[in-house]
């Protein structure tokens, strides 16, 4: 089975895929048919989540992080690690794109799905978070990031049903180059 652990936004909000700059691509500029789902907004979020972003509070020392950039007006790529002490133990290969009229959040792990990304769907984008969902998928089915203002960072929630049930994983990421404490 798959199991992608979002480093994030591994990652989940998401992660993501809609819109990038000024309005200007036609494939990450926010359009979206769904009403409820604000272009400005998402446009907004995902200039947010351009950077590199790490998450230091696991308790064994693990270290989560996630690096994006804009690779053109119409793709947001990504990669999500996790770190124990000095070895890199997780590797996923993150975008944020579109297809149509929809946006999403894709994650590949090389070692499973036979090297072929899944794709999450943004199915909610309000004032500070994204949330992309794929109810098919084994785990997770829902990556939803939230934009901390006041923190500068991201809190990324990665949940769904897995074999033992309900289960879900928190991430708080804030820039490489902040203070961690």
């Amino acid at each position: 089975m798959q199991k992608i652990t979002v480093s994030i936004l591994c990652i989940v909000l998401f992660g993501c895929s809609p819109t990038v700059e000024n309005g200007a691509s036609p494939a990450l500029d926010g359009h979206t048919n769904d009403p409820a789902i604000d272009p400005s907004t998402v446009r907004e979020l995902l200039d947010h989540l351009i950077g590199d972003w790490q998450d230091t509070g696991a308790s064994d020392g693990t270290i989560f992080e996630e690096h994006w950039s804009r690779t053109n007006d119409s793709l947001l790529t990504g990669r999500g690690l996790v770190l124990s002490g000095r070895d890199t133990v997780f590797v996923e290969y993150l975008g944020i794109h579109r297809n149509g009229d929809r946006a999403f959040y894709s994650a590949m792990i090389p070692s499973q799905n036979d090297g072929a990304s899944v794709d999450f769907k943004l199915t909610s984008a309000n004032g500070d978070s994204l949330v992309f969902e794929e109810p098919e998928h084994d785990f997770p089915q829902r990556i939803t990031y939230v934009w901390s203002a006041t923190e500068q960072g991201w809190y990324v929630r990665v949940a769904g049903q897995g074999k033992n049930g309900a289960r879900e994983e928190r991430l708080h990421f804030r820039s490489s180059g902040a203070d961690p404490s």
